[in-house]
This record gives C-alpha cells, structure tokens and sequence, in this order.
C-alpha cells in the first residue's frame, strides 16, 4: 500500500477538504493554487506507478476515488465561488454529473463495484476538466482568460464522451477489471 504513487494519491484525497475550506473562506487564489498541486498528483501519481511498476488494484481504487472526489469539490469550488458562470452553462455541468451518475450505477449494479477504467478519453477528460475549473477560478480571482467558456464546453463534452464509453466497456466485461485504455482495446480482444 505505501508505495511513491499511492502516497501522492492519498496526499490529494487529504488535500481536498483543503480545498474546500478554503472555497468556503472566498479565497479563490488559494483554490486555484492549491487546486493546480492536487491536480498535478493525479498525473503524477499515474505516471509513477507505471515508471515505478508500482501499479496496484487498490492504487487503481484509491485513484478513483481521489478522481471522483476531487472533480466533485472542484465543481463545488467553482459552484461556490462563481455560481454565475455554472448557472450560465448548466445544461453542459448536468449533462456531466447524469452520465457519470449513470456509468457509477450500472457498474455499481453489474459488478457492486464503482467503475475504475482509467480509460484514455476520461483521463483527456480530467486533464481538460481541470484545466477548465482552474481557468474558471482564475476569472473568479479577477484575471480574464480567454476561451474559459469554450474550454468549458470541450471538457464537459469530453468527460461525458468517457462517461459513455464506461457505460459501454461496464456491459462489455464479464468481471470487473481497472485500465481499460478503450472501448476499441476491448471489441479488439474480442475478434482475436
């Protein structure tokens, strides 16, 4: 369980409530600041585990749920702090949170376990999610930057993209399984 990976992983999932005090207290320059570290563990975190040989069922697990954990008190973050902006665009933030509740639900109703595909389109999707959020608050924190809305919008689109093709690969598996690069790797598999 102690291994390099993990422990980042376990660094951002207690970085969190952090975060979300601090969302609290109306300081969006400590989010942002703070929210930009505990992004950089989950890429960090997967990028050492596989360097490392390092990867873990529970690290796999444990990613997961730092992932859901920290995209949800991000969206709280933003919420909080600039509810304006997700008022504006929430047909795109509900879309978001109906696909991943939805791939949650037929995994969880499937194999009684929450989905830890680490597909490559959620993993694009967390990247551009995260990017987007911190660009959001850094508009919150008085700075214009430019294209946040439109970044908004691919990440939005992209998250529930991956969210789909977890339903998919959920009704694909047989058993549970983490890493999944692609629906495609899968029906791949298959033929051979």
């Amino acid at each position: 369980m102690w291994n390099i990976p993990n422990t980042l992983t376990i660094t951002r999932l207690a970085g969190t409530p952090v975060l979300l005090v601090l969302a609290l207290l109306q300081q969006p320059v400590a989010v942002l600041l703070l929210g930009c570290l505990l992004v950089g563990t989950d890429w960090l975190d997967g990028i050492l585990a596989r360097a490392l040989h390092q990867q873990t069922p529970l690290g796999a697990k444990l990613d997961t749920i730092a992932d859901v954990i920290l995209g949800l008190s991000l969206l709280f973050c933003v919420a909080w702090l600039n509810w304006e902006f997700l008022t504006r665009h929430w047909p795109m933030a509900s879309a978001v949170l109906a696909s991943y509740g939805l791939s949650a639900a037929i995994s969880l109703a499937k194999f009684g376990i929450w989905p830890s595909y680490h597909n490559y389109l959620a993993k694009l999707g967390m990247f551009l999610g995260s990017i987007s959020g911190m660009l959001i608050l850094a508009n919150t924190a008085g700075w214009q930057v430019p294209f946040t809305t439109a970044l908004f919008f691919v990440a939005c689109g992209t998250i529930t993209l991956a969210n789909l093709e977890a339903i998919l690969i959920t009704f694909r598996l047989r058993h549970p399984r983490s890493n999944v690069g692609t629906i495609f790797s899968l029906w791949q598999r298959s033929l051979h």
